[in-house]
């Protein structure tokens, strides 16, 4: 308190616990610039009642209102998530593997860059055979079967990855893309959406999926 007093008595705005005011790391979208800018707003109110003596249990009830405004916005992210993947859910008993049962990914991950698709393939499919509920493996099956072309197995692999972890903004971006590229804008736009709300203060999967977006208009639809 003597430090915050000493701060304030300098000019200096007062660090609040906890609060980094710090500006968005990423261009975002709408939703997420409009929770930037309440967020912004209640920083600044915290701040000035912290300067002016307000009392810490009515900042604390100001920062549950917010953290339930985040946790709303969630739920509607994995609304969206598992809308149209009700076929596509985490095996039954999936549970994480015990420690030491991992499976060394960076391979799967190096073939990938080296277009060695069939031998990525073998790698992720042992990480779900290991642990069946790995989201990220299931996710990276899926831009391998997209790259090439199995669309099917594609979509099959990013809605088990969103049934897994609805918040996970790789699945979100790259089965975007897969949308485009089989023409369905419209479910591409959702899985935006989506990212608008889980990426509140921007991520580089909602801007690349809006730029494929914005891409897609402007040569298919004009």
């Amino acid at each position: 308190a003597r430090e915050a007093r000493k701060n304030e008595d300098a000019g200096e705005t007062p660090a609040l616990p906890g609060v980094v005011a710090t500006g968005p790391p990423h261009r975002s979208g709408p939703l997420a610039r409009a929770f930037a800018e309440a967020y912004a707003r209640w920083v600044g109110t915290a701040q000035a009642g912290w300067r002016g003596g307000m009392g810490i249990h009515v900042m604390t009830r100001m920062f549950v209102a917010m953290a339930l405004g985040l946790g709303a916005a969630l739920a509607t992210a994995a609304a969206l998530a598992n809308r149209g993947a009700d076929a596509f859910v985490a095996p039954a008993g999936a549970a994480p593997a015990p420690a030491g049962a991992e499976v060394d990914t960076q391979p799967g991950y190096a073939a990938i860059e080296a277009g060695d698709y069939e031998h990525a393939i073998a790698v992720f499919e042992a990480a779900i055979a290991r642990r069946p509920a790995d989201a990220e493996a299931h996710n990276q099956l899926g831009y391998i079967h997209r790259r090439m072309q199995n669309f099917e197995r594609a979509f099959g692999h990013y809605r088990t990855a969103l049934a897994i972890d609805p918040s996970h903004t790789g699945a979100h971006h790259y089965i975007g893309e897969a949308y485009l590229e089989t023409g369905d804008l419209a479910r591409a736009e959702e899985h935006l959406q989506a990212l608008d709300l889980i990426c509140l203060f921007g991520c580089d999967d909602y801007d690349e999926l809006a730029e494929a977006v914005a891409l897609y208009k402007a040569n298919v639809t004009g």
